[in-house]
Order: C-alpha cells, then structure tokens, then sequence
C-alpha cells in the first residue's frame, strides 16, 4: 500500500531528475551549436595558446594542441626536438573558417631570432581542425608543409 507521503516524494524525484536532465541536455546542445563568431574567438585563443608556448619554448604544449596529439604521425619527441623557432613576438590576423566550420585557415605573423639577426614581420599560413569541440593544430596532413610527415 503506497502511503500519500512516498507518492509526493516519487513525484518530487521525478521533477529534480527532469529538471537536470533539461539542464545537461540544454548544455549538450549549446556546446555543439557555436556560432561562427563564438569558434573563430575560441580558434583565436587557441592560436595565441600555441604561439606562445612556441614564444616559451614549450613545445610539449605546442604538441598537445595538434593534430599530431591524437595519432601516431609526428611524435611528440620530434615536435620537441624540432623546436628551434625563436619566436620574439607574434600576433594572430586573418581566420577564414572553411569545410562548414570545421576546418580554419589561420594567418600569423611573427618576428624571429635566428644566428642573431631579427627577423621581422614573418607571415603564413596555419590549417587548423575542429575535433570534438576543440581546434587543433594541423601538423599531419602535410597541407601545411609539415616535414616530419611520413611521405605516402
């Protein structure tokens, strides 16, 4: 015999459990949905989190924020020791996003050290990815000219 007390409270469960439910499926559906303008702010903050690891001299991070991070082409050894670009300053200037918003072109321009001359105002070209919800670096297609990419 159900008592009035455990059907109020049953009832009372059931609206905490819909309540929640609204709220992580409302969080799902905006996480997924950003607008161009919210994925270029969160592609350029994650442009100048590279650059300036790269202005730092961490290439560990520089490698945990691409592609080369997710698969077996470029190891993180060799991100590393190929990390020899003295970055002195940088900005980050023109993103086109492309492929329906899932893959950037990003231009950056830097100055460089290099055997004690500056060099100023270096421009290119970067690719980056969109995968599960957050950009990466495009350092294994070879679209960027990546030389530690395996030949095919």
């Amino acid at each position: 015999m159900k008592t009035k007390n455990s059907n109020s409270l049953f009832m009372s469960v059931k609206v905490v459990v819909a309540v929640c439910l609204a709220f992580v499926l409302t969080a799902c559906v905006s996480a997924g949905n950003l607008t161009p303008e919210d994925s270029v702010s969160s592609l350029r903050q994650r442009v100048e989190d590279v650059w300036q690891a790269k202005h730092d001299g961490n290439w560990g991070k520089v490698y945990d924020l691409s592609l080369a991070s997710m698969d077996d082409s470029v190891s993180r050894s060799d991100v590393i020791r190929s990390g020899k670009l003295n970055v002195a300053a940088f900005s980050v200037g023109e993103i086109k996003l492309k492929e329906n918003g899932t893959v950037a072109d990003v231009v950056v321009a830097f100055d460089t050290v290099q055997m004690g001359f500056k060099i100023p105002g270096v421009s290119l070209h970067e690719r980056w990815v969109l995968r599960d919800g957050q950009w990466y670096l495009d350092n294994v297609s070879n679209k960027s000219g990546n030389p530690f990419v395996k030949k095919k």
